[in-house]
């Protein structure tokens, strides 16, 4: 139930003098304790990488029960560990008057137990994008990552599609004059807020796991998502037709077609942790499905944004035929295992990427193409 409040720490206000102007390149934690003794921990500036554990140590020390928030926003992927954190520990997330909590901000501020506005606060939130040369393209895979842990935070789909609708472009802000349609349970401290509506707002880079190319030809369109999949038509790859998803641990999985049909297909694995692979090295991987036997997956390295996936093509339509009936898909290197995931819905995700591929347009400015 959404009400007016309160705020029970009102001593808290004085952490606005505790705001400063904080290096361009990583975000600011410190923590402090109101005078009736309560912890607190604020976070302002852009939140880089690393910023997720330094927050989980710092909430640890100091049992914190809530989080400050004033930052235009940042890594998407720290921003949702650190929301894990929070909502792990059940603390409450605040924005002063005045202050802006935004983009991957929105994020973390959408975890707490409790989640405070005051009066001139505001809350904004985009769908996640990747930076291709000063153009922002929408990360399908980021979104679905963000999708999948708003709802682990219990979130209603309103909410979720509330915090989700605006492009990367454009912001939509939550205020007292909005939030009773957003689904996104507000604790409203003050007088109401400004501007309810998307505005075209310079927002930051966002860092995320997107499986698009990083160059200049980069266009991947959303076609559908569903049981767990995004299948997308990638104009990179003459739009041919992909599914692609997150799982467990960081771990993301594309695989589609290169060209026409199953004879000439790819796949992409990669991990935001795998910080060793390097660029056009090769990897030699051996993939099980289920029980069914293990192949040989010779895959090269292939930077996509700032992450190096490993890619294989193969022709074999027996490894699309294992994949689709497999519950388990296990990935070994060098005799390790390096990742374990647990295959779904992956029926009903190449038959969409079916129905998109025999969609897939036809280029009218080539006269040897089928009519």
């Amino acid at each position: 139930m959404t009400r007016l409040i309160h705020f029970p720490f009102r001593s808290v206000i004085a952490l606005s003098l505790f705001f400063a102007p904080v290096a361009a390149n990583a975000a600011k934690i410190i923590s402090d304790r109101t005078n009736s003794g309560k912890a607190f921990i604020i976070i302002s500036g852009p939140i880089e990488r690393d910023d997720a554990r330094k927050f989980a140590l710092e909430l640890i020390k100091t049992n914190a029960e809530m989080v400050v928030l004033d930052s235009t926003g940042g890594s998407t992927v720290e921003a949702i560990e650190i929301g894990k954190s929070i909502r792990l520990k059940s603390v409450s997330t605040f924005v002063f008057n005045g202050r802006v909590c935004a983009s991957a901000c929105g994020l973390i501020w959408l975890a707490g137990s409790n989640k405070f506005l005051e009066k001139g606060a505001r809350v904004g939130f985009h769908a996640t994008y990747t930076n291709n040369q000063g153009e922002r393209i929408t990360s399908g895979l980021g979104n679905a990552l963000v999708g999948r842990y708003l709802t682990l935070l219990n979130l209603p789909e309103k909410a979720i599609a509330f915090a989700t609708m605006a492009d990367p472009n454009g912001i939509i802000w939550l205020t007292p004059e909005n939030y009773k349609t957003s689904g996104i349970d507000v604790e409203l401290f003050g007088e109401k807020n400004i501007d309810n509506k998307i505005q075209t707002t310079p927002v930051p880079t966002i860092t995320t796991m997107s499986m698009q190319p990083q160059n200049s030809a980069t266009e991947v369109s959303l076609w559908k998502k569903i049981a767990g999949w995004t299948v997308i038509r990638d104009l990179t790859l003459s739009g041919n037709c992909a599914i692609y998803t997150d799982f467990e641990r960081g771990t993301a999985l594309r695989i589609g077609f290169r060209k026409s049909d199953f004879r000439s297909s790819y796949i992409l694995i990669g991990n935001l942790k795998w910080e060793s692979l390097e660029e056009n090295k090769n990897y030699d991987l051996i993939v099980e499905f289920d029980s069914l036997g293990a192949w040989n997956l010779p895959t090269t390295g292939q930077k996509l944004n700032d992450v190096v996936f490993l890619r294989a093509d193969f022709a074999d339509t027996k490894f699309w035929d294992e994949f689709l009936e497999a519950k388990s898909m296990t990935v070994n290197f060098k005799g390790q295992p390096v990742a374990s995931l647990s295959l779904s819905g992956t029926t009903e995700a190449v038959r969409e990427m079916l129905l998109c591929q025999k969609s897939k347009p036809i280029n009218r400015d080539d006269p040897f193409a089928k009519k």
